[in-house]
Parts: C-alpha cells; structure tokens; sequence
C-alpha cells in the first residue's frame, strides 16, 4: 500500500504563497456568497462551504469515490493564492500539500468496483451524431427544455448528464460508448418536472424517473442510453487525518 504523500523532501513540495481555512460546524446554513464547488484562477484556488472530499477529489483527480471518516462530508472554505499564474497541474499539487499540511493528512489510492451510470451506445447502434472539427472548448446550455452541448466529446456529455433533473440524472456518469470525436447535441428533455406533485417528495422516485426519462430521450434521439454497471475504479481512502485544521 502507497501512502501519500510519499515524500521525505517535504519542503521541496509545491507550495501556495498565502492560504485560509475556514471550517463550518455541522448543519451550517448555506451562506452568502458561498461556492458549493472548486472553483480554479491562473493563480489560486477557492472552494467556498465545500464538502472535503470533493476537494479531495479535485486536489488529487480520483475517478471513483472518496473513502474516509465521517467529517469527510462536513463543509469548509479553502482559498489559496500562489505567487503567480501555475498550470491547473501544479495548483492540484500546491492543494495536496496544503491539505495534507494543515489536516495533517494521510491517503492512499485503490481500485474498488462500485456502482455507476454508464453512458453505453444502444441496441440498435447510434444515430444523428455527426462528428465535427475539434475546436472550441465543450459549451453546456441547458435552456428551453433542451440540454445543448456543443464541441463536446461523449466523455463531456457524460460528465454534462450529471447535472440534476431534467438536464441529468444527478450522477456521476461515465462514458463507455467508445465513441470519439466532438459533436453537437441537442437533446429535448422537455416534459420531466422534478417538481411534479406526483412524486410528493419522494426522492428516490424523482430520480429513478429522471434517469428513465433522460435515457429514453438518449436513446430516441441519438441511438444512446444509460446504464447502471458495477466498474473499478481508483478510489481514494483518507486513513488518517485531522477535522480541525492547524490555524491560517
């Protein structure tokens, strides 16, 4: 088992020049101004009343889940600042320091075989895709009952189709159609109401209908569909660490 970070040259490690961390108790109210998300400048980094592991995520790009102690999902702000413009690489790596520093942190990394979606091609083969030039970077536009991405590759649609209903299923969806190439999409997603008082709050319903829905709507228009498989995936595992980090 590799145990991160993996280093005896400590000070070597890429560093951000100023750093806060600002840790919320349990049941915080959403705040003014608050991110939810990691959020990437040329020079820094800020995730505002952010779960911690999905800055673990971001920080050391797993595929699968994170796996730890409870206080993984409790929410915090982390804003750092390095002394100038870095590749998104290197602001990753300035971030694993950070967290493993002030949380004195210890991780390792494994494949697990968990439960996903999976965008697949269907039955009959896909059709109405035509492949374009690569270009601009991938565009979502979800509007008027449309979820619309153009210069997107099937990896982008499938990250896309995790959005919540009726733009996406609201899980992490994977790509396995095999498909290459960039394409425009516009898939009509056009009557499924999340809001429906036929689901009276009942959540599970909600989403198992919006994944029904959303994969008929794939597969009618584009000859695709989701699935739910079992694939591996690395995952990362938080085997020690601190809730409360060292002061700023």
């Amino acid at each position: 088992m590799l145990i991160l970070p993996a280093t005896s040259a400590q000070d070597a490690r890429p560093r951000f020049e100023v750093a806060s961390i600002k840790m919320y108790p349990v049941g915080s109210p959403f705040p003014t101004g608050g991110g939810n998300g990691v959020h990437v400048s040329p020079d820094g980094v800020s995730a505002r009343f952010t779960r911690f592991f999905a800055v673990l995520e971001w920080a050391y790009g797993t595929s699968g889940q994170v796996f730890g102690p409870e206080w993984i999902h409790d929410r915090y702000d982390i804003v750092a600042k390095s002394d100038g413009p870095v590749p998104v690489d290197q602001l990753k790596a300035m971030m694993r320091t950070l967290l493993e520093d002030r949380f004195a942190l210890k991780v390792h990394r494994e494949s697990r075989d968990l439960p996903v979606a999976v965008l697949v091609v269907a039955k009959n083969g896909p059709k109405n895709l035509v492949s374009e030039e690569a270009g601009d970077p991938a565009k979502y536009e979800p509007a008027n009952g449309k979820l619309q991405v153009k210069n997107g590759s099937m990896a982008d649609l499938a990250m896309f189709l995790g959005n919540s209903p009726p733009n996406g299923v609201r899980e992490r969806v994977l790509d396995q159609t095999g498909l290459k190439g960039v394409f425009e999409i516009s898939l009509n997603v056009e009557g499924f109401d999340p809001k429906d008082p036929a689901f009276s709050g009942k959540y599970d319903e909600m989403q198992s209908a919006a994944f029904a829905f959303v994969s008929l709507a794939l597969e009618k228009q584009y000859g695709l569909k989701l699935e739910h498989r079992k694939v591996p995936l690395e995952c990362l595992v938080v085997d020690s660490g601190n809730k409360v980090p060292t002061k700023n």
